[in-house]
């Protein structure tokens, strides 16, 4: 009789599979969340220890994982799953007892200044239980605990209604999500979280570093608490050198555009610019936009609508505008949104709106015919005058086109 078929392994079996019911019990029913904490931690790991097949595999990182592998505290690869509560679940090369299981979530109590405590959300079993959080990247180490002051959805997103609903961090797309954000082939990363300020690290470690700095023009751009606010004027401009963006999409003939963004009007003229590479409001690489409209008359503004949009120049479509403007229908809403455009080495052009396919088009050539003398700007176009109207909280460039699933991972992971 096999160690998973005998009596132990069966318990382990039962005992991984009921592990989030049993700390929401005990959480509810008084028993000391550190106490449980532990006990989840040490039984799960215990089990995996005794049954634990010769064949199975353990990480030290999770870069040994592969793509969009997390390595858990107790040395075992999970991946994304909109199926468990925490996200993540177990890979099929963890031992029988976890292979395809859930990873499971485990309260823990953090004692706030005035004595009190607030439930966080910590990484599964066999976790340590010690401080931890993200790094300049926004992703989270293995086993560390993520201040999560929101009970989680299965979506990976904040359950609005355990925090009152008020606070930014109970929203979907909010900081503070114990998912991780896919790192693979990022060309440059934005979080405006600082505040204060006229700069924008670039948090990706592709080097070299494309630093923001803020264009001011009748007081906007201006910091909130999450984020950068656009009224139609001011931008945010890469002054120095745009090279490591425009030759990594040009070397792999893929890209993916990427932006969390809460727009304050729907109606905006130009169209107004979420992302841009190009020089002016004529001459483009490539610019991810509010809407898109249907060309004017001669000095008419565009109508953007209520729409996301992507204008692209390619070598089969040599138009230096990126005309035609490729766009979604009608998705804009007034709250936080994660719009994402991916263009793949076959041509397939798409944009994504909260991890969903919105619209789809071929667009062929390659992106050869890209000038090596275009600028990133966000928030507005290069040289202004096509400003945006709204909070922009994260932007990124990679340099691939991501699946589904990484855009979804994303998604969840919030901003």
């Amino acid at each position: 009789m096999g160690c998973k078929d005998g009596p132990v392994g069966v318990w382990a079996e039962q005992f991984t599979a009921q592990s989030r019911q049993a700390t929401w019990y005990f959480s509810h029913v008084g028993v000391s969340r550190f106490l449980l904490a532990g006990l989840v931690a040490g039984m799960a790991t215990a089990s995996a220890a005794s049954c634990g097949a010769p064949s199975a595999f353990a990480c030290d990182s999770s870069a040994q994982c592969g793509s969009g592998g997390v390595c858990q505290a107790n040395g075992y690869c999970s991946f994304v799953s909109t199926d468990c509560p925490s996200g993540q679940v177990y890979g099929e090369h963890a031992p029988s007892i976890f292979a395809g299981e859930c990873v499971a979530m485990v309260l823990e109590a953090d004692t706030t200044s005035d004595g009190g405590s607030t439930d966080s959300v910590s990484t599964p079993s066999g976790a340590s239980f010690g401080s931890g959080g993200s790094g300049s990247d926004g992703s989270s180490g293995a086993g560390e605990t993520l201040a999560v002051t929101a009970d989680e959805s299965s979506s990976g997103q904040p359950d609005a209604s355990s925090t009152g609903g008020d606070d930014a961090s109970s929203e979907a797309g909010s900081s503070g999500s114990a998912i991780q954000r896919i790192e693979d082939d990022l060309l440059v990363l934005y979080r405006f979280t600082a505040g204060t300020g006229d700069v924008v690290e670039d948090l990706s470690q592709t080097m070299p570093p494309m630093t923001l700095t803020l264009q001011y023009e009748d007081g906007s751009p201006a910091w909130v608490d999450d984020g950068l606010v656009f009224t139609g004027a001011g931008g945010a401009l890469v002054e120095g050198s745009s090279t490591k963006v425009r030759e990594g999409i040009m070397a792999s003939n893929e890209m993916t555009l990427e932006v969390w963004t809460t727009p304050t009007v729907l109606e905006q003229t130009g169209p107004p610019r979420l992302m841009t590479l190009s020089i002016d409001t004529s001459l483009r690489s490539v610019s991810l936009v509010h809407g898109g409209g249907t060309p004017a008359a001669k000095g008419e503004a565009l109508s953007s609508g209520d729409q996301y949009g992507i204008r692209m120049q390619t070598s089969a479509l040599l138009n230096e505008n990126g005309l035609p403007t490729f766009t979604t229908d009608s998705v804009v809403m007034l709250e936080p949104t994660h719009v994402v455009a991916t263009r793949a080495a076959d041509g397939m052009l798409t944009l994504w709106v909260n991890g969903e396919a919105e619209a789809s088009e071929q667009r062929e050539g390659d992106f050869s015919t890209w000038p090596d003398d275009h600028s990133l700007s966000i928030g507005n176009e290069v040289g202004l005058g096509r400003g945006y109207e709204g909070t922009m909280h994260l932007a990124a460039v990679y340099d691939r086109a991501l699946s589904q699933s990484e855009i979804l991972q994303n998604y969840d992971a919030g901003y």
